[in-house]
């Protein structure tokens, strides 16, 4: 069983474990059920094209291409799909809507222009309307995850965590190769305190994907939480292995490093993910952390103080300086064999591994269309 003080990996995003992760993030590509006769007349090469553009970053390419799809097939709801989903990457959602609205009115039947809308209505917080027009992309196509997916999200966001595990686990039960649905598991059995379930999880991720960083960074976290320090460190180094130009990856190895009482190893674990983002807090904040269990308070303050200036909120930090700035008080609180305070000790590597999930970007690959 876990310590009551371990914390969760809620972070949106995609996030979003500051949401749990994007809503649409990989889900599958569609084509055949919006096709039309427009778009089996001769347009099937050109789409391929745009998508192919999509896929490479060229964007403005792949805007050409679609709009030229239209100027001779208007009918091509796909075309119209593909625009919206430029816009929505863009940030441009009440476009991007538009343009799924215009696929909607070519082929009615189609359920991904539906949950493209009703993603972008989760983004902009109409969750009402949202939950809505997911149902309709569910009821339109029962068999595409994506949807459920997402309104397990909205469900999640609005509170209802018995209807958010329903929608996940239909969303991996349709396409169980899709790590998305097990990762939004994942934050919600771990803000329930429900761990062996999130193992499980973790576990049906790194099936899918062995060097998923997700899995393994939440793997490490949860090792670290458990107090399975070796275990923990063996897990981070594979994830250093799997992605060594990742900081989050050589920090998440500092932490497990860090709860050996290995502070040379840990040290170094940061320094490498400074070298890989300077500004990243997560890394200031361990160092700090090394620095007040080596006594030299003034070094720790400074680095707490630097990843403060990164993140302001980060409460670790805070705490960190304040046990910096009282080292008699700290060090009455390191007898009887207690590294650190017994207090800030537990909290320290949870709080970070909690922020070090919060501040990565989701890492899997967005292709929604």
């Amino acid at each position: 069983m876990f310590a009551a003080a371990i914390l969760t990996a809620h972070v949106p995003a995609g996030g979003a474990p500051t949401t749990t992760r994007r809503r649409g993030e990989n889900a599958p590509e569609q084509t055949r059920p919006g096709s039309t006769a427009a778009d089996a007349e001769g347009v099937s090469a050109e789409l391929d094209l745009a998508r192919l553009y999509r896929k490479l970053g060229r964007e403005d390419e792949c805007e050409a291409v679609y709009n030229n799809i239209l100027r001779e097939h208007p009918e091509c709801a796909q075309a119209y799909n593909g625009l919206g989903f430029l816009y929505e990457k863009r940030d441009d959602r009440s476009r991007a809507i538009q343009y799924y609205r215009k696929a909607l009115e070519v082929n009615p039947r189609w359920g991904r222009p539906l949950f493209h809308i009703g993603s972008c209505l989760l983004d902009q917080g109409k969750y009402k309307e949202a939950e809505k027009t997911l149902k309709q992309s569910i009821e339109a196509d029962p068999h595409d995850a994506s949807p459920r997916n997402c309104l397990g999200v909205l469900y999640a966001r609005t509170r209802r965590p018995r209807a958010a595990e329903r929608e996940y686990k239909a969303a991996a039960t349709i396409r169980p190769e899709w790590v998305a649905p097990y990762w939004n598991l994942v934050v919600l059995y771990d803000a329930q305190g429900r761990y062996r379930e999130s193992d499980n999880c973790l576990d049906a991720m790194l099936e899918i994907d062995p060097d998923n960083f997700n899995a393994l960074y939440q793997r490490v976290r949860h090792l670290v939480g458990s107090a399975d320090y070796t275990m923990a460190e063996r897990t981070a180094k594979r994830l250093v292995k799997a992605h060594p130009a990742n900081a989050g990856a050589h920090e998440a190895l500092g932490i497990a490093q860090w709860s050996r009482e290995d502070m040379e190893a840990a040290e170094n674990s940061f320094n490498r993910a400074l070298a890989i983002s300077p500004d990243s807090a997560g890394a200031y904040l361990g160092l700090g952390h090394v620095r007040l269990w080596q006594k030299r308070y003034d070094e720790a303050e400074q680095n707490y103080r630097r990843a403060l200036k990164i993140d302001p909120v980060l409460s670790e930090a805070k705490r960190g300086l304040e046990a910096a700035a009282q080292p008699t008080r700290h060090e009455e609180r390191r007898s009887g064999g207690c590294a650190v305070a017994p207090d800030f000790a537990r909290a320290s590597p949870l709080g970070l591994l909690q922020y070090l999930v919060i501040i990565l970007p989701a890492l899997l690959l967005r292709n929604r269309l």
